[in-house]
C-alpha cells in the first residue's frame, strides 16, 4: 500500500495545457479571497480605527507575522502559487500604510534564531520571560502589596539595562497577576544627545503592547542655572517630569528600576555624606500627588539582572549621560568593591543595617540646644539641693 499523499490526487494533478494546478490558478486565487473578505467579522471597532486612514502606521505582533503557516499541517493545506506572510501581505499596501519596521525587526531576528536552533515553521514560541526569572519580582509585589485592582502603572523607561528587564517582566507578571492593571512607559529626553532613540524604545515598548510616551528636559541648562550637582540635578527634574506626566495621564502608581544594589549603595552613601542611615524605600506613597512609587526589582543583584538582559536577548541603549561613570554612585559602588575583597561579607552586611536599623543599638537622638540647656540646669541645681 503506497503512503496517502495529496500531491497524487486532485485538486492538486496539474489541469490545462499550461500545467496550471487548480488551487493555484488565478480564478481560484480571487476566489480564496473574496471568500476571505466575505468571513471576516469585526467584533469590535474602537474609535474607529478601521478602514485605515491613508497613511496610518501599522505594528505588526507576534510570531505569525513571519512565521506563518498556510494552511496547517493537515488536509486542510492545498498547493498554491505562492505564499505571503502578514508583513509581506501589508508590504504590498505600500502606497496606502507604512509599516513599523523596527517592531518588525526584532520578531523577524527572533524567528531567525529559532529556526537556527532547530525550531521549523509553525512550531516557533512567542518569546517571553521565563518564569523562573519572575520569582523576585513576585515576592517583592507580595510582599509589599505594589499591586491593587485597577492600578495603572507608569514605567519609567530610561532604555538601560535594568529598566529594560523591569518593563519586559511587569509586562510578563500582568498575564498571570490575580488583579488586572493597565502598564505603560515614559522615558525623559534629558537632551544630552541630539539623537534620542525614540523609535527604538517605542519598538521596545511595542513588543510587549505597552505605549510609550516621551518628553524632552534640558537638565544640562537646569543645572547650570540651578548650580547644583548635574546628577543630583538629572534625577530631581526626572523625577518631576515623571511624576507629571503620570499624574496628566492619570496613572496612580510609577514604577521605577532600582535594584539590590542601588539600595545598599545609597544607603551607604548617606551614612558617609549626611549621617542618615536612610535609603528609598520598596513603595513610597507622595502624599503631595496621591502618586505611589514603586521599586520592583529590589530583590534583585545587579548580576543578576545583567544576565538575565543577556537571556532574554534585550538590547539595551548606550547612556548618552556625559557623567556616566564618573559619580559619587560610581565612587560608592568601586568603594563596596574594594571593601569586599578584604572583606567579602561587607555586602551582606551593608544589606543587613540597611534592613534591620531600627533594632540596632545606635545613639540617642541629639538634643537641641534648649533641651541641652535643661540638662546642664538640672544637673547643677542638685548641688544647691
Amino acid at each position: 500500500m503506497n503512503k496517502w499523499s495529496r500531491f497524487k490526487f486532485t485538486p492538486n494533478l496539474p489541469l490545462g495545457a499550461n500545467g496550471e494546478r487548480v488551487t493555484g490558478s488565478k480564478a481560484h486565487i480571487e476566489l480564496s479571497k473574496e471568500a476571505a473578505k466575505e468571513g471576516m467579522v469585526l467584533l469590535k471597532n474602537e474609535n474607529n480605527v478601521l478602514p485605515l486612514a491613508a497613511g496610518s502606521k501599522v505594528a505588526l505582533f507576534g510570531k505569525g507575522t513571519f512565521d506563518y503557516v498556510k494552511g496547517g499541517g493537515g488536509s486542510g493545506d492545498v498547493t498554491v502559487a505562492y505564499i505571503r506572510n502578514l508583513y509581506e501581505g501589508l508590504k504590498l499596501q505600500k502606497e496606502k500604510i507604512s509599516i513599523f519596521e523596527e517592531l518588525c525587526d526584532y520578531y523577524r531576528n527572533d524567528i531567525k534564531k529559532q529556526y537556527a536552533a532547530g525550531a521549523v515553521p509553525g512550531m516557533t514560541i512567542e518569546p517571553d520571560v521565563p518564569a523562573e526569572l519572575l520569582s523576585k519580582l513576585w515576592r517583592a509585589v507580595i510582599e509589599f502589596d505594589m499591586l491593587q485592582a485597577g492600578d495603572r502603572i507608569l514605567i519609567g523607561l530610561s532604555g538601560g539595562k535594568d529598566s529594560m528587564f523591569l518593563t519586559a517582566a511587569l509586562a510578563e507578571i500582568q498575564k498571570y497577576a490575580p488583579v488586572p492593571f493597565d502598564l505603560a512607559c515614559y522615558t525623559v529626553d534629558a537632551m544630552f544627545s541630539p539623537a534620542f532613540p525614540k523609535a527604538e524604545l517605542e519598538a521596545f515598548c511595542g513588543y510587549y503592547g505597552l505605549k510609550h510616551y516621551s518628553e524632552k528636559v534640558d537638565v544640562n541648562s537646569a543645572w547650570q542655572n540651578k548650580g547644583n550637582t548635574p546628577c543630583f540635578t538629572c534625577a530631581y527634574f526626572r523625577r518631576a517630569a515623571t511624576n507629571r506626566t503620570a499624574l496628566e495621564l492619570g496613572f496612580n502608581k510609577v514604577a521605577l528600576a532600582h535594584h539590590h544594589d542601588d539600595a545598599v549603595e545609597t544607603f551607604l552613601m548617606n551614612v558617609l555624606t549626611s549621617g542618615q542611615l536612610r535609603t528609598f524605600l520598596p513603595v513610597t506613597p507622595l502624599s503631595r500627588t496621591g502618586l505611589t512609587v514603586l521599586r520592583p526589582l529590589l530583590y534583585y543583584r545587579e548580576a543578576e539582572i545583567i544576565d538575565m538582559v543577556r537571556q532574554l536577548d534585550l538590547q539595551p541603549l548606550r547612556n548618552p549621560c556625559p557623567y556616566d561613570g564618573h559619580t559619587k554612585r560610581q565612587d560608592i559602588k568601586e568603594h563596596i568593591r574594594e571593601l569586599e575583597k578584604r572583606s567579602p561579607e561587607v555586602y551582606d552586611h551593608l544589606a543587613a543595617a540597611m534592613r534591620n536599623a531600627p533594632n540596632q543599638e545606635l545613639w540617642p537622638e541629639q538634643l537641641s540646644q534648649k533641651q541641652l540647656a535643661d540638662k546642664f540646669h538640672n544637673f547643677w541645681r542638685q548641688k544647691s539641693n
